[in-house]
């Protein structure tokens, strides 16, 4: 499928609510944050939610997003595939769309490989570069990851893009009006293991005092000291709350990256390796790998934990 040309129309101010706050595209968050958009060439090009850069050329993003482009484009019951082996061959595209501090144009990457968490609400996706801003992007801002979960009663701050309108499109030009918001709360609950057995059942904490609209998920909260603590999972409508995935669980899943740089790695390799090696940076690794296990809930499903106490 040829490449896309984005077309983007600045956004006007948005009707949100108390918790929700209009973000500028030349904010620096944006030049961490994405939008994720889909097409296949046949249906219309649909945004679906947001991610975060880890390491250069990686994403991470929540499960259910890359679910909700297989959902839309592609065969549903791929999502069993998911879940349980963590890849799989797609027809369409899932191209990010990042703003880099500039707010005049997005730099445009194409998905080349996603590798899916079985046991949260996260994924990572695999981009390289597209249009030429992308190409010659440095990479010069790489959040800190602290992927134990948030204290509660710490202040934090969500991202994401919501509810992207594509305004229209011809051939391989999209004109799309993004919607940054951010919005910051509390963190009020921590569940180390799971919230509940269908909901939330993976390690979460929930933020009060907030909001978000369909589109953020997926999109980081960053902690007072401008960490990455958690990814946005999901809320109740109306409610002022919203629930972060804990980032920990990803981080021992294979991915599937572009080697780094001066090593002998090929295929599939676990994502803290990237740690290892300089290329992303995590806060807490060497607790998870000492305190995880892995067990079987009350439906007979694989999940993990770590071991109690867990101490921050």
């Amino acid at each position: 499928m040829a490449p896309i040309i984005l077309v983007f129309v600045h956004m006007q101010t948005m009707q949100t609510n108390e918790y929700l706050k209009p973000t500028g595209l030349e904010s620096p968050i944006t030049a961490v944050s994405v939008l994720l958009i889909g097409r296949d060439g046949k249906s219309p090009t649909k945004a679906i939610g947001s991610g975060v850069f880890v390491s250069t050329g990686l994403i991470m993003t929540a499960r259910h997003v890359v679910e909700g482009f297989w959902d839309y484009y592609g065969d549903p019951k791929v999502k069993a595939k998911l879940r349980s082996e963590g890849t799989k061959k797609d027809d369409f595209s899932v191209y990010a769309v990042q703003f880099p501090g500039n707010g005049t144009a997005p730099a445009l990457w194409a998905t080349k490989n996603v590798a899916s968490c079985p046991y949260s609400d996260l994924a990572v996706i695999s981009v390289v570069p597209v249009n030429d801003l992308a190409k010659s992007y440095p990479f010069p801002l790489m959040p800190h990851m602290d992927i134990l979960p948030p204290a509660v009663g710490e202040e934090v701050v969500a991202f994401g893009y919501a509810d992207t309108s594509v305004l229209s499109e011809d051939g391989d030009t999209v004109k799309f009006q993004p919607k940054p918001l951010s919005t910051i709360g509390k963190v009020t609950e921590v569940w180390p293991e799971s919230r509940d057995s269908s909901f939330l059942p993976f390690p979460c904490f929930s933020v009060e005092e907030t909001a978000f609209i369909g589109g953020m998920s997926g999109g980081p909260i960053f902690n007072k000291a401008g960490h990455l603590c958690g990814l946005i999972s999901t809320g109740f409508d109306g409610a002022p709350v919203v629930f972060g995935s804990v980032l920990w669980p990803m981080l021992g899943v294979p991915i599937k990256h572009a080697p780094p740089p001066n090593t002998t790695v090929h295929g599939k390799y676990p994502m803290a390796d990237l740690s290892k090696l300089g290329l992303m940076f995590v806060n807490g690794w060497d607790y998870v790998n000492a305190n995880v296990e892995e067990f079987r809930d009350a439906n007979g499903d694989r999940r993990l934990r770590l071991k109690p106490p867990m101490k921050p």
